[in-house]
């Protein structure tokens, strides 16, 4: 999910394919190898790594300075809100589990147990 709203985010901003791919390439790379720093190291070269990969992408294509710092900042929203949308996801995932573990969830009826109504 963040790897392709990076590049679709990058495309948006007037960036290429070359930026695109860019993105991708270096949000892997920056999350493979990292800041030496635990576990906000890979998140944080993942950032790194799509802003670089798109920037370099644009810039190998001739574009300006100005135009592929856009292009990249775009990447890197995409990452951002990707990230950000994964986290809720999870928070509310982790919230119902924990709800349920508390409250407890209707229990489903046994295959021994039978749903009969009472007729006489």
């Amino acid at each position: 999910m963040e790897f392709l709203l990076g590049a679709n985010l990058a495309r948006q901003f007037g960036g290429s394919n070359r930026a695109a791919w860019g993105s991708i390439l270096g949000g892997v790379a920056g999350a493979v190898l990292g800041i030496p720093l635990p576990i906000i190291g890979s998140v944080t070269g993942a950032f790194l790594g799509a802003f670089l990969g798109a920037w370099i992408g644009e810039r190998s294509l001739g574009a300006s300075h100005h135009q592929a710092t856009r292009v990249a900042t775009g990447a890197l929203l995409g990452r951002l809100v990707a990230m950000a949308a994964k986290t809720a996801i999870g928070t509310v995932m982790a919230v119902w589990i924990l709800a349920a573990a508390v409250w407890g969830a209707p229990a489903a009826p046994s295959p021994t147990q039978t749903v009969s109504a009472d007729v006489r």
